[in-house]
């Protein structure tokens, strides 16, 4: 998608892409796949754990909002502006649609903006606002201490997660579910903005690439074997410190495959670049829109095999058309409010 700024990113809509369809396979296997299922073959774990899309999406915006504003002065309102006409008009459509459903009172929906109680996955916008919020205070602290300042933030990030696992015995649902785990993926996403300009990753950058993606998978796979997301010490929410430093991994290996990804020198061919970037583009409806689509009617219509092999392939079918639905939720409702956006960074003067 193209900034308000005007300069576009493709290689950033791949990653957007395959972060939807990480959280859409996610929820597509297991409506008939048990989470105690792990993939025999070992690059398949990252799918069967998908709710990791929802990372690599906080990872994304944290890079994204670094790179538009490195060297520049930001105006703040403006920036605030900008996220509300981008994410609040299909925001409220969902939800309207949700109500209509399901019925959801305006006191749910205010409580919202604290906790993560919107449905249907709109719940990580809320993690989103958080982080905006804390935004312009962690550039005053890099432009006051230096970028590579911000990761002594990693620190207190840890430490407050350890703090509430010795308090309350479990920390995976505040790891997970909101900012206090998820600013280490926002904060991570920014470093990696600073790391990818060196000149290892702009040199070297197929090569780490490579490696990090085998890291991920090799990590995710690991990770599903130990009880995956539901099941890591037989419950959820998990009592296993694992969580304590969970995001922080998220955010290393997400934001060096980012970083990595966006330097690499080989180009895909037009029309896999080209459906990449168009999914990306279209990324936020299809992660609004479908889940509520899966389990309010998906279900319903289509057989959901408990066969991993079968369920991923029917995943496919289930993905290209989400896509189709996406491309005109985007057109009638996400693109006519982009006009409103205003230009939020001016090139500081030296």
């Amino acid at each position: 998608m193209r900034a308000s700024s005007g300069l576009y990113y493709p290689r950033l809509d791949h990653i957007r892409a395959v972060a939807a369809f990480l959280v859409f396979f996610w929820h597509s296997i297991h409506q008939g796949v048990p989470f105690s299922a792990v993939p025999s073959v070992f690059f398949l774990s990252i799918l069967e754990e998908g709710w990791v899309g929802v990372s690599l999406f906080m990872t994304l915006s944290g890079y994204l909002f670094a790179k538009i504003v490195h060297g520049k002065h930001i105006n703040y309102g403006a920036f605030l502006w900008n996220r509300f006409v981008r994410l609040s008009p299909l925001l409220i459509v969902v939800i309207t649609v949700y109500t209509m459903i399901h019925g959801y009172s305006w006191a749910s929906f205010l409580k919202g903006f604290y906790t993560w109680s919107w449905p249907v996955g709109a719940w990580s916008i809320t993690v989103e606002l958080h982080f905006y919020i804390l935004f312009p205070a962690l550039l005053f602290f890099q432009h006051k201490f230096g970028k590579w300042s911000l990761v002594s933030v990693l620190v207190i990030s840890a430490g407050l997660r350890s703090y509430l696992w010795f308090s309350n015995g479990e920390v995976q649902t505040l790891s997970y579910w909101s900012i206090i785990g998820h600013f280490d993926q926002f904060l991570l996403g920014m470093v990696f903005y600073h790391v990818s300009k060196t000149r290892l990753f702009t040199d070297r950058g197929n090569l780490i690439a490579l490696f990090t993606a085998f890291g991920l998978l090799w990590f995710w796979h690991f990770f599903n074997q130990m009880g995956g997301f539901y099941e890591l010490l037989g419950t959820y929410p998990s009592p296993s410190a694992f969580w304590i430093v969970l995001p922080t991994v998220e955010g290393l290996l997400l934001g060096c495959m980012i970083a990595s990804y966006e330097n690499t020198k080989f180009k895909l061919p037009r029309l896999i670049d080209n459906s990449l970037a168009r999914i990306g583009e279209v990324s936020y409806s299809i992660y609004l829109w479908h889940y509520l689509l899966l389990t309010e009617f998906a279900v319903k219509i289509f057989l959901f095999p408990n066969n991993f092999a079968e369920l991923s392939l029917l995943t496919l079918i289930y993905f290209a058309l989400m896509v189709v639905i996406a491309i005109i939720s985007y057109e009638l409702i996400e693109r006519p409010f982009l006009r409103f956006r205003i230009k939020y960074t001016n090139v500081k003067r030296s």
